[in-house]
């Protein structure tokens, strides 16, 4: 009975592969079967996927199935026979029911032999924008510590997330029913961006605000200089006069103005060289300020997308 369903499937398969298929294929498909008859299982297998992409046909599938099964690719071949299962389940038609029944009776066969593989994500790898992906292809977070199948062989774990380095292992299954396990590791975050500097003069005019203000004290302090020493000389000069004059009185007067005189040009001598010292303070503190610039930041970015860099800046 089975030797009979078999052979009802297959003309079945035939049957709906030739029904309304694109030319490349048909083409492809036929390829494939060629290839699993000269023991090429692996590129009938790339053969019959190409096909399937084409024209995804259930009859198709069912082929790549077996062909993943032929090349110990357990795991993907049950679950292409499981979704066979499920396309031709509840068909009143004949071929359907003889295709719907082999797909269940593989998948059955085939589901003890399959190995499967854990990828734990702790509580701490769980970083913003954390991506997984299983041999290039997204992995769900609902897949996130779970046993799930995987085929013999090597597959390669990569773990991305913005502003962190990037990650990844291999995982090798050598045997039939290996439960393998990997865990996600803490993510290390990547260094600050560098940022090349540039010296920006903010004010270029050498007459800052402060040497502005040093030229009018400068402009005091000379002017009170200035009086300060024609009060002293002509103090001295009355001091002198008043040695001199024979008149009490008018020698008294002579006295009080040239005390007078010279006790404002000691105050204006007092005020200039202050002026004076505050301009030459103010002059020399007060140059056209400097300041450091970032003129150009990169940093690199990394997404479901791919990664790349993102440089901001101003210019």
């Amino acid at each position: 009975m089975r030797i009979v369903l078999s052979l009802l499937c297959v003309g079945a398969l035939a049957s709906v592969a030739q029904a309304q298929p694109s030319t490349s294929a048909e083409t492809l498909f036929r390829e494939g079967k060629a290839l699993m008859t000269q023991g090429k299982i692996p590129e009938a297998c790339a053969a019959f996927e190409g096909s399937y992409r084409k024209d995804p046909a259930t009859s198709t599938l069912l082929n790549v199935a077996d062909c993943r099964e032929k090349n110990k690719q357990y795991a993907t071949a049950w679950a292409a026979f499981v979704e066979v299962e499920r396309r031709s389940r509840g068909s009143g038609d004949a071929a359907q029911v003889a295709i719907n029944t082999l797909a269940k009776e593989r998948a059955a066969k085939l589901e003890p032999r399959i190995s499967y593989l854990t990828i734990s994500v702790p509580d701490e790898a769980r970083v913003e924008g954390l991506v997984l992906t299983r041999d290039g292809e997204p992995i769900d977070t609902a897949e996130w510590n779970r046993s799930l199948p995987a085929d013999i062989g090597v597959h390669k774990i990569d773990a991305k997330a913005p502003a962190y380095e990037s990650w990844s292992t291999t995982v090798t299954i050598v045997n039939e029913q290996e439960k393998a396990a990997i865990t996600i590791p803490r993510f290390k975050p990547l260094p600050k961006p560098k940022t090349d500097t540039q010296v920006e003069v903010i004010d270029p005019s050498p007459f800052t605000a402060k040497r502005k203000l040093a030229i009018g004290l400068g402009g005091v302090g000379v002017i009170g200089a200035g009086v300060g020493i024609w009060l002293y000389v002509t103090a001295k000069g009355e001091y002198d006069d008043a040695k001199l004059e024979p008149d009490d009185t008018k020698q008294k007067e002579l006295w009080d103005s040239a005390n007078q005189k010279y006790l404002i040009a000691q105050i204006a001598g007092g005020v200039a060289v202050a002026s004076l010292g505050t301009a030459a303070f103010l002059w020399f503190t007060g140059k056209p300020a400097l300041v450091e610039r970032p003129q150009l930041a990169i940093t690199p970015s990394v997404g479901p997308g791919g990664a790349g860099i993102v440089a901001v800046g101003s210019f």
